[in-house]
C-alpha cells in the first residue's frame, strides 16, 4: 500500500522489484500543471518514455495536451515534449500506442 497523503497531485512512477517491493517512488511534480502519465516503458536504450496528458494552469480542468516525457535508468528526467491539442477537443485521454516494425 502507497500512503499517497506525502505526494502532491503530480503523477509518480512507482519501481518495484522482482518480489514485488517498492524500492522507489519518483514524483514528476509541475507547479503550473496537472498531468496524468498513462503508458510508459523501457527503449532501447535503457531510458525510459512515459506519456499521457496534461492541462495548463489557466484551464486546469481540461486535459488539452500530450505530454511526452523520456528519463534515464534512475528516473530523472532528459528531455520533455508537449503538445496542444486544439478545438475543439477540450480533454481527451491516450487510449494506446503502437511501436512500428522499425522501432518508431
Amino acid at each position: 500500500m502507497i500512503n499517497t497523503l506525502d505526494y502532491d497531485l503530480s503523477p509518480f512512477i512507482v519501481k518495484f522489484n522482482s518480489v514485488g517491493n517498492i524500492i522507489e517512488i519518483k514524483n514528476f511534480h509541475k507547479d503550473d500543471t496537472t498531468s496524468v502519465l498513462q503508458f510508459g516503458f523501457q527503449k532501447d536504450d535503457g531510458n525510459y518514455l512515459f506519456m499521457g496528458t496534461m492541462s495548463d494552469s489557466i484551464t486546469p480542468d481540461k486535459r488539452n495536451y500530450t505530454y511526452l516525457c523520456e528519463t534515464d535508468q534512475e528516473l530523472q528526467i532528459l528531455k520533455e515534449n508537449y503538445y496542444a491539442i486544439s478545438e475543439p477537443f477540450h480533454s481527451y485521454t491516450i487510449e494506446n500506442y503502437l511501436v512500428t516494425p522499425d522501432q518508431n
